[in-house]
């Protein structure tokens, strides 16, 4: 839209015109610095570079390439993409050491909250600042990459053990104390005797 204006700033033939279009060039402009768009062409070839799609790529129909490469692709997309909050299941897949290490670089410096669901336990160690298992039904939230979630639930199942083995021991005192009363209780007689 912007050339479109230029170029026709160069046939506008009255004060108006030309008032009018400057106008809507400066908007226009103003909208493309807000949305960081000077800088996106660079960050376009970096993030493609990292997932390690070759710029030659760029002017070829996404259909044309192999599984690999449209997964790569989606995934630069996503990243280049502005949003808020980035939902990556399994990102990793279909990449090598050194586009997973790059995107490991992208996720901890990124401005957007990013939830990723992955089986890379060493990705997730990477990137994570808080694990989420869900379980059973059960949502339970931890602070720290997966190997700090993984000792964390140890912790957890193990003091749920403990507590467990503590109230069945506080169970059995209870049943025996009331199973010494209940015979006192129902023969008072042979226990005075």
């Amino acid at each position: 839209q912007l050339r479109a204006i230029e170029e026709g700033l160069e046939a506008a033939n009255t004060d108006e015109a030309v008032a009018a279009l400057l106008d809507r060039h400066a908007s226009l402009q103003q909208q493309l610095e807000a949305r960081d768009g000077y800088a996106y062409e660079h960050r376009l070839h970096v993030t493609i570079a990292g997932l390690g799609i070759p710029d030659a790529h760029l002017g070829r129909d996404v259909a044309s390439f192999s599984g690999g490469q449209r997964t790569r692709a989606a995934l630069a997309r996503i990243l280049l993409g502005g949003a808020d909050l980035l939902l990556l299941d399994e990102p990793t897949n279909h990449l090598d050491v050194e586009a997973t290490e790059w995107l490991e670089t992208y996720l901890t410096s990124a401005s957007p909250a990013v939830v990723v669901v992955s089986h890379d336990r060493h990705f997730l160690d990477a990137v994570a600042t808080r694990t989420w298992e869900i379980a059973d039904g059960e949502f339970e939230a931890y602070v720290g990459n997966y190997t700090q979630f993984a000792r964390q639930r140890a912790e957890r199942e193990a003091r749920a053990r403990r507590d467990f083995a503590t109230q069945q021991a506080h169970v059995a005192r209870t049943e025996a104390f009331i199973r010494r009363f209940e015979r006192i209780v129902s023969q008072p007689d042979a226990e005075a005797a």
